[in-house]
């Protein structure tokens, strides 16, 4: 049976990387996990100054502050590090495609188009580091940001949530259907 996707061919090109990319994928769990906690800081500075407690509203203020700051630092490791890592496998990917070039009969280069072979050599690389870098930096974080929100989401209230996973779907397509 033929995988559906072709992405399953970068896993040897992702393995030299194993280091850097697991180092990211922890500093991502880390700021995604910074989001349910910066949401109970928020919880409890509500609650201060419900009751009008300036003093310890001021310290929580000083934590939610640092926790700023570890967030920013784990965002930062998470962005350089993938960027990292997408732009030595593109490197890798053409290095490649170059060594493939040179082991390829002089009859190849009578018959191939130069725009064609110059735009493999340019665009489609850069295309898969691209690809590489959207999955470390958009669908990673936004899949683990929903799993830790949804779970933050059920130690608050876990009928509230239900609720929500219900009627959020028919939300959707409604608004879908609205903005036709």
């Amino acid at each position: 049976m033929k995988n559906s996707s072709s992405y399953w061919q970068l896993l040897p090109y992702l393995r030299p990387h194993w280091k850097t990319l697991a180092i990211a994928l922890g500093c991502t769990l880390g700021f995604v996990l910074t989001m349910p906690l910066l949401a109970y800081l928020i919880g409890q500075a509500a609650a201060m100054i419900g009751r009008g407690d300036i003093g310890s509203l001021l310290q929580l203020s000083g934590i939610t502050a640092l926790m700023f700051v570890i967030r920013g630092a784990f965002q930062y490791g998470q962005d350089s590090l993938m960027a990292k890592a997408a732009l030595r496998i593109a490197l890798d990917l053409r290095q490649q495609a170059y060594i493939h070039l040179q082991s390829l009969a002089l009859d190849y280069f009578e018959t191939a188009s130069t725009g064609d072979l110059t735009y493999r050599l340019t665009e489609d690389v850069d295309r898969i580091g691209e690809v590489i870098n959207k999955i470390a930096h958009q669908f990673v974080p936004s899949t683990l940001t929903a799993v830790s929100v949804l779970a933050y989401m059920l130690y608050l209230n876990w009928q509230l949530t239900i609720a929500t996973l219900l009627v959020a779907p028919l939300i959707g397509v409604l608004v879908g259907w609205f903005g036709e």
